[in-house]
């Protein structure tokens, strides 16, 4: 069971993939970046990590490059842990963002569940057993 920590703005989209992730994985959901971002501070100071962090692009006040731009700083191994939710990049600096990550940490909304459950796996698989969080 790995811990998933979803942040995007959209209280339904938000509330659903908790409810669609929860029946496997440890799965907190928060509304903004900002918060998010304090979350993941707290477990860090805890000695935790999320073992994914899914996290939508455009949300106001912290977006998602926002959000991962503090983390590569401050948690970088927190930064490696991210998958993205676009429901399609609008200005030139997210296409920009997106193109430059690696793939596996994008995926495009509208998403089927088949999909979402692919991706947090693709990411929890990447982590070694010492990195994991219920190691």
């Amino acid at each position: 069971m790995a811990r998933i920590l979803i942040v995007d703005d959209e209280e339904g989209l938000r509330d659903s993939i908790q409810f669609a992730l929860a029946s496997r994985h440890d799965a907190l959901a928060l509304g903004d970046g900002a918060e998010a971002l304090e979350w993941i501070r707290g477990r860090a100071r805890q000695g935790e990590a999320y073992d994914v962090i899914l996290c939508d692009l455009m949300m106001p006040g912290m977006n998602g490059m926002e959000l991962f731009e503090r983390l590569r700083q401050e948690l970088p191994a927190a930064a490696e842990r991210m998958v993205f939710m676009s429901g399609g990049a609008v200005g030139a600096a997210s296409q920009e963002f997106l193109a430059a990550l690696p793939p596996g940490r994008v995926i495009s909304k509208p998403f089927t569940l088949k999909e979402l459950r692919a991706a947090v796996e693709e990411r929890v698989e990447r982590l070694s057993p010492r990195e994991r969080s219920g190691s």
